[in-house]
């Protein structure tokens, strides 16, 4: 009985410490990480791939391999299977112009598609006519508005 007793006194007296503690490391935290703009650091070269499989001692069905060289730009090829059985591929590389993306899935714009963004341009631009008919309007009265407050 005695030995919970001080065990539990010891734990008392701990988390009492740990509050001041915790803010000591977090002070220290904040104080590395202000003003450090991480966009201007430099890139440094990196390299790493995997393989992985669903299945214990199974075959492997993704990987990934990716690299940065000494220009800053990354590259990098992923493949898996997909739920047909069909191994995709995803070539990348990201530079100051953004990501760019080669792959053998990228989605298609079908007949439907086309449609469909069709429709959508047209009922925008009929939402955007009949929005610009309501600002004309608002703007038409509030001036009306100031018209007869002058006079009054």
């Amino acid at each position: 009985m005695h030995t919970w007793t001080l065990l539990l006194l010891g734990l008392v007296t701990l988390a009492a410490a740990l509050p001041e503690k915790l803010h000591q490391l977090a002070g220290e935290a904040d104080e590395d990480e202000e003003g450090v703009d991480y966009e201007d650091e430099p890139k440094r070269p990196y390299s790493f791939s995997y393989a992985a499989s669903r299945y214990y001692n199974g075959a492997p069905d993704r990987e990934h391999q990716e690299q940065r060289g000494e220009d800053g730009i990354t590259r990098g090829v992923f493949r898996y299977v997909d739920p047909r059985h069909k191994v995709q591929e995803v070539v990348y590389f990201a530079d100051e112009g953004g990501f760019h993306v080669e792959a053998s899935n990228l989605p298609q714009e079908t007949l439907a598609v086309q449609n469909a963004r069709l429709k959508h341009q047209e009922l925008f631009e009929k939402i955007r006519e009949e929005h610009a008919r309501i600002g004309a309007e608002r703007a038409l009265l509030e001036s009306e508005n100031t018209d007869d407050e002058k006079y009054q």
